[in-house]
């Protein structure tokens, strides 16, 4: 019976663009997308989908936000928990893979936005932004965001940035994931190709 690749995430949002990213890469293997339906449940998840029947690969793809430490510990917990070894102390830079040996699943992690900063899904695709350095739209969406957020201090600054930049397009105010695939957002940026090299380790055979 085909073993399960299995890919954990926090929401709907999350899937569209890590699926579009896969698809436009041509990552060619049958991957389950999981919407874990927020960040306690996902973490809440791991441990029974990791024994899941007839899972060979899981990944999981969790925000940083302001808790990078606390989010890379509940996982790795559990890791320990279930007796699987390796280097517990700290995310690595390109994405981190524990190996299967006789535990049930090889896991892979990546912690959003680069498995090194706070941040969350909207910082990892403001990589996307072409030219970000020196894109004029980009810095008008930021500077429109920091007006804004003096009169409502609650616009998050990630998703107001990102979502601005986007409103400002020839088709405004497409959803991330169709942003990529109209354009707006560059699929091929060095970040994009870290997650992806990180998605072939764990999923795709030697």
């Amino acid at each position: 019976m085909p073993q399960k690749k299995i890919l954990l995430l926090e929401g709907k949002d999350d899937i569209i663009v890590c699926k579009r990213l896969i698809e436009l890469h041509n990552v060619s293997e049958k991957i389950e997308y999981v919407d874990s339906e927020g960040v306690d449940k996902l973490i809440e998840s791991f441990e029974p989908q990791i024994l899941g029947s007839e899972v060979e690969q899981i990944g999981v793809v969790i925000d940083a936000d302001d808790k990078l430490t606390n989010r890379w510990e509940a996982l790795t917990n559990t890791l320990k928990k279930l007796g699987y070894s390796g280097s517990f102390s700290a995310p690595e830079p390109d994405g981190t893979i524990f190996n299967r040996t006789r535990r049930p699943a090889t896991v892979g992690i990546w912690i959003m936005p680069n498995n090194k900063l706070p941040g969350m899904l909207e910082d990892f695709v403001s990589y996307l932004v072409p030219d970000k350095t020196t894109n004029p739209l980009w810095a008008l969406a930021g500077n429109s965001l920091v007006e804004a957020q003096a009169i409502n201090q609650k616009i998050p600054s990630a998703k107001g940035h990102i979502h601005t930049f986007l409103a400002w397009q020839d088709e405004p105010g497409k959803p991330l994931g169709l942003a990529i695939t109209k354009g707006y957002l560059n699929p091929t940026s060095p970040e994009v190709q870290n997650f992806l090299k990180w998605i072939n380790l764990l999923f795709v055979p030697l």
